[in-house]
């Protein structure tokens, strides 16, 4: 038996970064555009997992997830009739599918379902012996904010101020720095995002340059143009925070597919850098014109909305 917690019953509460699966649940059940009771109409089974209320963001969910599928196969038809190729499944970790089959579990019945994660590296490398995402298959996600926690109410609030005011030909506002980053290095641990935070460390130097807020204390999203949008040891919420203040992301994520990227024109509000051509990196962002940085801020107008969870966007 899996339930979320209560904050009121005095039980550690879920960060709500990892309850995109409860919001969906939540949205879903109350869609009657897509969601139907008869299962002989339904193109796609929904599994609510709720997978982060039994492991963790860390933990291996593979097998409380076997658990879940036996109950479904054993109790209804529907599975076995596509071998489960049709029926979903939700899954907030930090590593997204590939925490499944970490202690050994794998096999088919793991493997045919379709995933939605936060998570989507498309090749195997550091402690990941396998691609875990398929992007004909599986869908990525952005993490949701906390629409109880006033601090992320009021960051969407900015933001739509903040694309208001540039849609308006008010600009956006005053930005003396090209690039941002603020997170941890990790020297020590050269897989830890594929080596794109290391590389950033040795451009910046222990001097720092001019005009990179590098690890600065408090966050320079709105006085800079450029933001670096690495990943960790999983998925983060750079690209949502870069999003919601205008401010480029420079997406540094080898193999790693973005929020719906499948259907997103990343090009048009976005720029991709492979982790070696990081050196290079300044001279990149400095080479690009004041006409290009306002298309991209233009497509950043038209797409911002795709990076939180609001039904009233969409």
């Amino acid at each position: 038996l899996v339930f979320p917690n209560e904050i009121q019953d005095g039980l550690p509460s879920l960060d709500h970064i990892y309850g995109a699966d409860t919001d969906f649940l939540q949205l879903l059940l109350r869609d009657q555009s897509v969601r139907t009771e008869n299962p002989h109409e339904a193109s796609l089974f929904y599994v609510p997992l709720l997978a982060m209320h039994r492991t963790s963001n860390i933990g291996d969910p593979s097998e409380h997830v076997m658990r879940v599928l036996d109950h479904v196969r054993a109790v209804w038809p529907h599975w076995n009739s596509s071998g489960g190729r049709d029926h979903v499944l939700f899954l907030t970790g930090d590593q997204g599918a590939c925490a499944l089959g970490a202690r050994g579990h794998t096999g088919p019945q793991l493997a045919a379902p379709l995933k939605v994660v936060l998570w989507g590296q498309t090749r195997a490398w550091g402690s990941n012996s396998s691609a875990c995402f398929h992007p004909l298959r599986d869908v990525v996600v952005p993490p949701p904010g906390d629409k109880d926690d006033p601090q992320a109410r009021s960051l969407v609030g900015a933001a739509r101020q903040l694309y208001g005011r540039w849609s308006r030909g008010e600009g956006a506002g005053s930005r003396p720095y090209t690039l941002f980053f603020l997170g941890g290095i990790r020297p020590e641990d050269p897989a830890y995002s594929s080596g794109a935070r290391q590389a950033l460390a040795r451009l910046v130097g222990s001097g720092g340059l001019q005009g990179v807020a590098f690890n600065k204390e408090g966050a320079w999203y709105d006085q800079s143009r450029f933001c670096f949008v690495p990943h960790g040891a999983g998925w983060g919420n750079r690209i949502v925070l870069a999003m919601m203040h205008l401010c480029v992301p420079v997406i540094v994520q080898d193999h790693v597919h973005q929020p719906f990227e499948d259907v997103l024109p990343y090009h048009e509000f976005s720029i991709r850098v492979q982790v070696e051509e990081v050196p290079h990196l300044l001279d990149l962002l400095r080479g690009v014109s004041d006409e290009q940085l306002r298309r991209l801020r233009e497509g950043m107008a038209r797409h911002y909305t795709s990076f939180y969870w609001d039904v009233a966007s969409g």
